[in-house]
């Protein structure tokens, strides 16, 4: 009985409060190219195509779009990823969706929330970047900034300059109207050319 109630409650964490129920879905990006053209593919109009089921729970493969009177589905190994009908868009990694937080051509960052299983249904919000739009995820860590841009040592210089913590990475720069990570990245740039 305890197994079960300790693997009860592993499904409880690892689970999103988006996999508990069908997301209500504006259109699917095929490709990491139709998200940065803001193309939509299977496009909710007249309540045709209007729920997604994404399977966070299982770590499906699949998605599968509902209507009516129609289902459809697809691998998310062959979709970037959905936007829903609150304009949020997600991008699918590894058969796991995860908000797109930031819209940024250097570094683009995303978040997942995890369930933490205790009373009250608490969440924990945790975050990734990548450096494009469809390359590989990794934690939002200072360390894993510096892997990533090994070959950009004032970017990895000013990393140590404004950020003393991982939670630092997504404090947001009132006057510049960004993340101070995406602007600290595109200062580096601009003074290395």
């Amino acid at each position: 009985m305890q197994k079960l109630i300790v693997l009860f409650l592993i499904l409880i964490y690892y689970t999103t409060p988006q996999s508990l129920a069908q997301v209500q879905c504006e259109g699917i990006y095929v490709t990491a190219a139709d998200y940065s053209l803001g193309k939509l593919s299977y496009q909710s109009t007249h309540n045709k195509f209007c729920k997604l089921r994404v399977h966070e729970l299982t770590r499906t493969a699949t998605i599968k779009l509902i209507s009516k009177d129609t289902a459809i589905t697809l691998l998310k190994n062959n979709v970037f990823g959905y936007r829903d009908n609150q304009k949020i868009n997600y991008r699918f990694y590894n058969n796991k969706s995860y908000e797109m937080v930031s819209n940024s051509k250097s570094i683009m960052l995303y978040k997942t929330t995890l369930l933490t299983g205790n009373k009250g249904a608490e969440t924990i919000d945790k975050f990734f970047f990548s450096i494009t739009t469809n390359s590989p995820l990794y934690a939002l860590t200072i360390q894993n900034l510096k892997n990533e841009f090994a070959n950009n040592t004032s970017f990895i210089a000013a990393l140590d300059l404004y950020f003393k913590t991982n939670n630092e990475l997504l404090n947001y720069d009132t006057f510049h109207k960004q993340y101070t990570l995406h602007y600290v990245y595109a200062l580096t740039n601009k003074l290395s050319n």
